[in-house]
């Protein structure tokens, strides 16, 4: 487990506070997985190579062949068994994130603040940021390595792809800085949370539209289930990306650069995060403008019916 040095964590007493039941199992995962650090530093990356491992199983091995298997023709299958695996994900770290920021310690509740508190709550936060960290791993391999590839030609990236590679590795670089440092994971996880609390339904939105063009698939209750999954994708998107992330994000912003990053990170990483956060979001108004359609023309809908 990579750790800040000792000068730069705070010395609290164990904390006689029970570990929530969640996190006490993200802890005791975390833990039994065989450290493996990258040469020549002290950075644990065996929990985040391990997630990877089995991100790919569910896609790969697991998913695309249970598609197939129902009838989906391979290339279907191929493009949809990644919304299983980022499914799975997100079901996983969403309600970790949310159990880890409610009981962050009253004395770290800054965005910025150093990492502190007790052993457990440390653990499982080293734990999700592991976690999404392999996903960016697994997902650029696999996803824009493995089914991107033309034999004789090799790698060959589509439409938005590039777009997505960056997205990944400038989210895995903030993870990592900042369990590097022991400092901003609060910015993290806030910024993970307000992104993946909305997957698992954008990813159904995928696999029904897709599902929706085969005959093996395509009906009724399936085109009910995709627009009623849409409206609540649309109307949740809206909610966290206008009303949730805007404000929390022009918060941390303010606190990376003005409030406790002045203390405790440095002066290109406080810039860095906050450019990478606004970057995000700006990339995400096109699917608020979208979504806010969805959710106008569903309502609107609904008042004529009554």
């Amino acid at each position: 487990m990579c750790r800040p040095t000792k000068s730069r964590l705070k010395s609290m007493p164990p904390s006689s506070e029970e570990a929530p039941w969640l996190l006490k199992k993200w802890q005791n995962v975390y833990n039994s997985v065989p450290k493996m650090y990258i040469p020549f530093t002290n950075y644990d990356i065996g929990f985040s190579v391990l997630s990877a491992v089995v991100l790919s199983i569910i896609r790969v091995i697991i998913a695309e062949r249970a598609f197939v298997a129902y009838g989906w023709p391979e290339e279907s299958a191929n493009k949809i068994s990644g919304s299983v695996s980022s499914i799975f994900h997100s079901m996983n770290l969403v309600p970790a994130l949310a159990v880890i920021l409610w009981t962050r310690p009253k004395d770290f509740m800054s965005p910025a603040s150093e990492m502190g508190g007790a052993q457990w709550w440390q653990d499982a936060t080293n734990a999700v940021l592991s976690f999404c960290i392999g996903y960016m791993l697994y997902d650029s391999i696999i996803g824009y390595g493995y089914y991107r590839w033309v034999p004789g030609v090799g790698i060959v990236l589509k439409g938005s792809d590039a777009m997505f590679l960056g997205h990944h590795f400038m989210t895995a670089l903030y993870m990592i800085s900042c369990r590097v440092m022991g400092a901003g994971h609060i910015s993290a996880m806030i910024c993970m949370f307000m992104g993946e609390a909305t997957n698992p339904f954008h990813n159904l939105f995928f696999i029904t539209s897709e599902a929706m063009t085969l005959d093996c698939c395509n009906g009724p209750i399936l085109q009910m289930l995709h627009e009623k999954n849409e409206f609540i994708f649309s109307l949740l998107y809206c909610s966290f990306r206008t009303f949730l992330s805007f404000p929390w994000f022009s918060y941390t912003t303010y606190d990376l650069i003005l409030g406790k990053g002045r203390q405790n990170i440095p002066l290109v990483l406080r810039f860095l995060f906050a450019a990478m956060i606004w970057a995000v979001y700006v990339g995400s108004i096109p699917w608020i403008k979208d979504s806010w359609e969805v959710v106008k023309r569903n309502i609107g809908m609904e008042v004529q019916e009554l």
